[in-house]
């Protein structure tokens, strides 16, 4: 009897095991189904939960990604959306559009693989070779870009990338991250002889001065937010230093692209003409070649489709940063030959 009894405790502890491990394998298999919904949780002013979930969910994501484990997932998504195309006869398009349905297939225009970003011209224009470079900025950088953008400049020559990048962080919210206060520690103190920033895609929300709340785009926030950019800049360059800063690009979500358009705008327009600062745009490598409509998928060279959007809407895959981290290199070791970034 008392054997009975320890065998069946022995049983309910293997299946408590069992069951354990069948909860974390899914969590990881999940990880960045996880992410992409806490990003969708909506922005409720007074309410920190969202960043919180953000900063929690992207930083399981992190812990998973080099594992492999995303593959799988990121593959089957990969199949379907392909299997879906084959099948509505659009295999010989050359992209496919996330665009709305009403759109036609012919309007999905292949951006090129190497498109020349725009990018300010400096008097004396920072070297990649041997330069210490700091990449800075949210889940944009973080997911899919920066990686990508340590590797180009290592192979174009650069002596370091500091990565001082942090998902779910943004200017809008110093009390949940506070921009002024880490940076110093993510640099470690350390003088970048240049710098490449993607920030704003946790920025299009209300927040609190003092005792009173701001909407998202009412005059007093907006002020309130180019004070924050320029204080953030202000930092960043210190003695001269030379920064880049990469433009958000467009989103599948009409009313999120809306939101983070005027964030470009509202930069662009305050900050054009500050010293040792250059805008880059990502439109013409993420965007089809009309420069309107969003993109989740290309065709390379050999007619091969890839993903350069995560499922989210709003990230970059691998693919997708890679591409855009050749572009930023370039833009950056031949300035202004697209031209001078324009005020929007």
């Amino acid at each position: 009897m008392r054997h009975s009894r320890v065998s069946g405790i022995g049983d309910i502890r293997s299946l408590a095991a069992a069951l354990a491990s069948l909860v974390v394998t899914g969590l990881c298999l999940s990880a960045s189904a996880i992410e992409s919904w806490a990003h969708r949780l909506p922005v409720n002013e007074g309410s920190s939960a969202r960043e919180a979930f953000i900063h929690l969910t992207a930083g399981w994501a992190d812990t998973v990604r080099p594992s492999g484990l995303l593959a799988p997932r990121q593959a089957v998504m990969d199949w379907r959306v392909g299997s879906s195309d084959a099948a509505q006869g659009t295999a010989g398009l050359v992209a496919v559009s996330a665009a709305p349905a009403a759109a036609k297939a012919t309007d999905a225009r292949q951006p090129p693989e190497a498109a020349d970003l725009k990018a300010g011209a400096p008097a004396v224009p920072p070297r990649i070779e041997g330069a210490q470079v700091a990449l800075v900025g949210d889940s944009i950088m973080a997911v899919g870009l920066g990686p990508n953008l340590a590797r180009e400049l290592r192979a174009a020559g650069a002596r370091q990338s500091i990565r001082a990048y942090r998902s779910g962080a943004g200017l809008a919210r110093p009390d949940y991250f506070n921009w002024m206060v880490e940076y110093p520690r993510l640099t470690a103190g350390a003088k970048p002889d240049l710098i490449i920033c993607a920030i704003g895609a946790n920025d299009a929300q209300g927040f609190q001065v003092g005792d009173k709340v701001y909407k998202f785009g009412q005059p007093a926030w907006i002020e309130a937010y180019l004070g924050r950019v320029e204080s953030f800049l202000e930092m960043m360059q210190g003695q001269d230093i030379t920064v880049y800063w990469l433009l958000m690009p467009r989103m599948r979500s009409p009313t999120f692209d809306n939101k983070m358009q005027m964030l470009n705008d509202l930069v662009v327009k305050r900050f054009s003409g500050r010293p040792r600062l250059h805008f880059i745009e990502s439109d013409p490598i993420l965007v089809d070649s009309s420069g309107a409509r969003y993109l989740e998928y290309v065709t390379d060279a050999g007619g091969k489709l890839g993903r350069i959007r995560a499922e989210d809407g709003i990230h970059l895959t691998d693919l997708g940063g890679k591409r855009l981290a050749q572009g930023v290199v370039k833009a950056i070791q031949r300035p202004g030959l697209a031209g001078h970034v324009h005020t929007r």
